[in-house]
This record gives structure tokens, sequence and C-alpha cells, in this order.
């Protein structure tokens, strides 16, 4: 707890003494919201539903999955791994008393307030603007939030797999563009799974990027069914699992294979 004080505190004096990136960040967010739901509203050409969906949760769900994108970025792990690998600081955490990727977790967790602080600069205009209504049914906020917390970790636990990755491959050339386009096409960043043809669908569900931020924002809108949310937050929880248990298992056999570049 010591410890992910002294990193949240960093991180706040981080940011105010670079006040113009924390404005800039939150002016852009608010901007990506507006062309976003211009950009959907266009694509309905008046119509009061496509596929199903009413033009209304399109709008809900473009401006709320801004909000859980904000809340599950894993903060880069993948890129500070690769980094540390290429410049032979990863040997630094060889020894170090505190656990790999408890390092990096704290890191990540401890961005969140202050990234969350300016994002809802930007969210909640945006949700006043178009609208945004959350589902009346009252547990599904809390449900929300479990669905975050289990996004989360599925996030970081994919960023330790790809970033660890390199202490064998040696080159991360793969990861910017691999992580762009899985995580685009399949997390519903910008599409939602809801217009998918099927057969893309039937892809995105064997792979854990949905779960990261389609389906807790899907929950919220209101249009996931109370019946089919214990399958999800099950599937989610076994995602999480799985890749943790990969990475740990990675780190373990990669630190016997390590070999810095110039070290």
């Amino acid at each position: 707890m010591r410890l992910y004080k002294r990193l949240l505190i960093n991180n706040v004096k981080a940011n105010l003494a670079f006040k113009s990136n924390f404005v800039i960040g939150t002016i852009f967010s608010f901007a990506e919201i507006i062309v976003t739901a211009l950009i959907w509203t266009g694509f309905y050409r008046g119509a009061d539903e496509v596929m199903g969906v009413a033009l209304g949760e399109m709008l809900t769900y473009t401006v709320l999955n801004r909000l859980t994108i904000y809340l599950t970025d894993g903060g880069g792990i993948m890129y500070q791994i690769n980094e540390s690998v290429q410049d032979g600081s990863i040997t630094e955490r060889l020894t170090a008393p505190l656990g790999f990727m408890r390092y990096y977790i704290l890191n990540a967790l401890a961005a969140k307030p202050m990234q969350l602080a300016g994002r809802l600069f930007s969210i909640i205009p945006g949700a006043l603007l178009f609208g945004a209504r959350i589902t009346a049914e009252p547990l599904m906020p809390l449900v929300y939030a479990l669905m975050v917390a289990l996004a989360f970790a599925i996030e970081t636990g994919y960023e330790f797999v790809m970033g660890l990755s390199v202490l064998w491959l040696k080159n991360s050339f793969f990861l910017e563009w691999t992580d762009g386009l899985l995580s685009t096409l399949f997390a519903g960043y910008l599409v939602p799974m809801w217009f998918f043809p099927k057969w893309l669908d039937a892809i995105g569900r064997v792979l854990p990027f949905r779960y990261i931020v389609f389906e807790p924002t899907s929950i919220l809108v209101g249009r996931t069914p109370p019946e089919q949310i214990p399958l999800v937050m099950s599937v989610s929880l076994a995602w999480a699992v799985a890749l943790y248990a990969a990475a740990a298992l990675m780190w373990r056999r990669g630190r016997r294979h390590l070999m810095i570049n110039g070290g």
C-alpha cells in the first residue's frame, strides 16, 4: 500500500508538471466522442434503429465505451517490458523484492485517478450532449464494476503475455500492429459486436478482447440479457486466470533465456 501511494503521488506530480498534456488529452477525448457520435448518427440516416440497435443505445455506447477503455487500460505494460528488454533495465526486475507483475500492475493502477479525472471532463459533457442513458436495472452498475475489474485483469494479462514474448523473439515489431488490429477490431473500440456478421462474431467469441470493452459496456447500456451475464462473467474470469497463468509461466522460463541487447 505504501508503494502504491508513492506511485500515485508521483503520477499526480507528473500530470501537474505537464498540465498541457492533461488539457490536450481531455480536449481530444471529447472531440473523439463527438466525431464518433456524428458518424454513427449519419450511419443511421434518420432511422430509429439498425439491426435491432436503437440510435440512442448506439450513442450511449459511444460515450460509455470511452469510460470502459480508460478504466481497463493496462498502462502500456507490453511496451514498457519491450523497452526494458531492449535497454537492459529488465535485469533490475530479476532481483527486485517487489514481484515483477505486481510492479507493473501497481503502476497502471496509480495512473487511473488522474487519467479518469481528465477523461470525465470529456465523458460527462458527451453524455449530456448525446443523452446517454445507462440501464435502469439497479444492480447493473455493480455488475459493470465487477466486469471492469475482470476486464482490467484480462487486459494486463494479455499485455504481459505479449510483452514477455520479446524475451524469446528479441524483436517487438509485431506488438503495435498486432495489438492495434486485434483490439480495435474485436474489443469493440469503434464498432460494437452487435453489427458484426455471424462468422466474425464467432471468431470474436473465442478471443479475450470482447470481454475488455464490449461486454462491460453492453451490460451498462442494457443490451446484454440478464440471464447471459453469469456466462459472460465466467468466461471473463477464465480468460483472466488463463492469461495470468501463461504470463507467470513465461516469466519463469523467460528469465533463463534472457539475453539483453548489448549486455
